[in-house]
């Protein structure tokens, strides 16, 4: 019997109960690359409209691995050798959480220039309040001397009030103690041999006045 060229030739289909899921693809770029960390409504437009001109400021965004964003971090301590399905990884973990606020500094290029983070912990006391704890203010070096960490710490001080922390705190050096002042902070600290560690505390108020307090020699 002659058989019909015109007939689509069987191909079989594969058992689904022995077909084997493919694993999801950390290493190329998604949809949500550009969602931001945190909403961007949380920033203060204060502090956008201080910055140098062409500069901007903005919640971190899980393409900043390309942007520079590690190298930044390296100006404040060691980083170590992330790949991007790691650093994918841990951007993943922090965003299903709301507790984790980290912005970002860029310049006129778009590179990004400075960093800081608010990482909030949630209390029994006050009524279940919450405070901000400020970490990791970096600035990259070439850009120093602008008052970008100032804008910095003023951003991640309108984003505690704006979250509804009742204090934020922050431990920085003795270097860091004029801009945390200039930020409008409230705060205690003590003296070290090998140079000044201050815990500043900032109440969120409309009128904070510079206060800083020396407690004792650091142990």
């Amino acid at each position: 019997m002659a058989l019909d060229p015109t007939a689509s030739s069987f191909t079989p289909t594969a058992d689904p109960s022995t077909s084997t899921p493919s694993a999801p693809d950390t290493t190329t770029s998604s949809s949500n690359d550009n969602t931001p960390l945190f909403p961007p409504t949380l920033l203060p437009p204060s502090v956008l409209a201080a910055l140098p001109t062409g500069y901007t400021i903005r919640p971190l965004y899980r393409s900043d691995y390309h942007l520079s964003f590690l190298d930044v971090l390296r100006v404040l301590t060691s980083v170590g050798d992330i790949s991007e399905p790691q650093w994918n990884e841990r951007y993943d973990w922090m965003a299903a959480r709301d507790e984790y606020y980290i912005l970002v500094v860029l310049d006129g290029s778009g590179r990004i220039v400075g960093t800081g983070a608010l990482v909030v912990e949630r209390k029994f006391i006050h009524n279940l309040g919450m405070v901000g704890h400020v970490e990791d203010i970096a600035v990259a070096r070439d850009q120093q001397g602008m008052k970008l960490g100032l804008r910095i710490m003023e951003a991640l001080r309108g984003v505690g009030e704006r979250v509804g922390c009742y204090k934020v705190c922050c431990y920085v050096s003795f270097g860091g103690v004029g801009v945390l002042g200039q930020g409008g902070l409230v705060g205690w600290g003590t003296r070290g041999q090998d140079g000044i560690r201050m815990r500043m505390r900032m109440r969120i108020t409309t009128r904070c006045r510079r206060v800083y307090q020396w407690t004792g020699r650091e142990r």
